[in-house]
């Protein structure tokens, strides 16, 4: 019952968005107790392939759903100290390393607007930390983007919360410095990110990947 359900949302069966039939209906054409469609369709949920919405309730195919397990697992791992922030650090490295080799060798086009995009949120809120913190998000996730590696994406949109947090906390600690040596320390954040995008345009891997590494490792803490 479950792996038929699962399966014909996997092959493409039932599509993104669709509606799923009744518990009553599917216990009818599959020839089972209500029960055992019920139990399921949770078992459905929690695998992020199903999503329950509306009043009276009707469950429809989630396609984004399935990196939902994985980032709540993230997230229990770094509460539960089974990973630590530098696990995560070192996650997020490697996945904007491979986007960023990618990115460079990938014929044209490249749409690099996603990431001009945060560094134009990032200028116009250097004062504003939540808007920064957006802007900078914006910036990585559009090389990701860019890469056009689907898995890569995955990957770190399962991770976006963790990822953020991290960021937001580091960030976050910057009020406490001086007025001027915390707008000195995020025009550095700008001017490595507008570096790294350069080197990308130039279609320079080697150098846009040493300037990721540097800029990482560098506000790490």
């Amino acid at each position: 019952m479950l792996a038929q359900l699962r399966e014909r949302i996997l092959s493409g069966e039932l599509q993104e968005g669709e509606a799923l039939p009744t518990e009553q209906a599917l216990s009818e054409s599959l020839s089972v107790g209500r029960s055992s469609v019920r139990e399921a369709l949770r078992v459905l949920e929690a695998q992020g392939l199903v999503e329950s919405v509306g009043r009276p309730l009707s469950r429809i195919v989630s396609i984004d759903g399935p990196t939902a397990p994985l980032r709540n697992s993230v997230d229990d791992l770094l509460r539960l100290k089974r990973v630590s922030r530098g696990d995560l650090h070192s996650l997020r490295l490697a996945l904007e390393i491979v986007a960023a080799r990618a990115v460079a060798v990938l014929p044209e086009p490249r749409d690099f607007a996603r990431s001009r995009r945060g560094l134009e949120i990032m200028h116009e809120s250097i004062d504003d930390q939540e808007a920064f913190a957006v802007g900078d998000s914006e910036f990585h996730s559009g090389l990701l983007q860019a890469s056009h590696n689907e898995l890569v994406q995955v990957i770190m949109h399962a991770v976006a919360d963790s990822v953020g947090a991290f960021v937001t906390g580091a960030l976050g600690s910057k009020p406490r410095l001086t007025h001027a040596r915390f707008l000195q320390d995020r025009q550095l954040l700008l001017d490595d990110h507008q570096a790294i995008l350069d080197a990308l345009v130039a279609r320079d891997g080697d150098r846009a990947t040493m300037l990721l590494i540097g800029h990482i490792e560098r506000h790490r803490d």
